[in-house]
């Protein structure tokens, strides 16, 4: 699995009426994504994520049952620490030619779980700034 990121990808936190948070954020397509930092002796590994990338992921329904393929939003790459979902209504993508951008609702009873009050203090302070989608 390849890991990209890209820095000041512009991730916004909203508060919402219903004491959800709704994270925004977006991948743009075109720039550069440091997949490696090359360790001690080697060069930064880079590359571009080409427009529509993830439309396949995105789009294609799942075989068991029409629905379509779960797609998490997560805090530090990290299955146990999930942010948001498409199955569970939680995290919305929309794919275009510039980028790939997000919403994801995350309810006040997730604000109250430990990791995701971490993440969102990061965003918030602005340590955290950019989104890394896992591809493969």
């Amino acid at each position: 699995m390849l890991w990209g990121g890209h820095d000041g990808a512009g991730l916004e936190l909203r508060k919402r009426a219903s004491g959800a948070m709704a994270l925004h954020g977006r991948f743009p397509y075109g720039v550069p994504a440091v997949l490696s930092d090359g360790g001690r002796t080697g060069r930064p590994k880079k590359e571009v994520i080409a427009p529509k990338a993830f439309e396949f992921r995105i789009n294609t329904p799942s075989e068991h049952d029409g629905k379509p393929k779960d797609i998490h939003l997560l805090s530090g790459h990290d299955f146990g620490k999930p942010l948001a979902s498409v199955r569970s209504g939680t995290l919305e993508l929309q794919d275009s030619a510039e980028a790939l951008t997000f919403v994801a609702n995350i309810s006040p009873e997730m604000q109250e779980v430990s990791y995701v009050k971490d993440a969102l203090s990061a965003i918030s302070a602005g340590l955290a700034v950019g989104i890394s989608p896992g591809f493969r």
